[in-house]
């Protein structure tokens, strides 16, 4: 089975992504600085890795983007 590459979908599009590609068993871990482990995640977390630990086995690991912080554009 090809398992398709999601880093970076949200969870929802990850999910629905691999469910159309015949993945049946997910599993979701997040990560998040201490101040905000207790969170939790939602649909729209994002994938920043995903792992297969196992044959039939996926975990996604995910982390939340509660608030974009500006870049700086012009770096010289």
């Amino acid at each position: 089975m090809q398992i398709p590459d999601v880093a970076g979908y949200t969870l929802d599009d990850a999910l629905e992504l691999l469910k159309a590609n015949g993945v049946k068993t997910v599993s979701v871990c997040m990560t998040a600085p201490p101040a905000k482990r207790g969170g939790g995640y939602d649909g729209n977390s994002r994938v920043i890795r995903q792992t297969r630990p196992g044959e039939g086995n996926l975990v996604l690991l995910v982390c939340n983007i509660d608030d974009y912080v500006s870049c700086k554009k012009d770096l010289y």
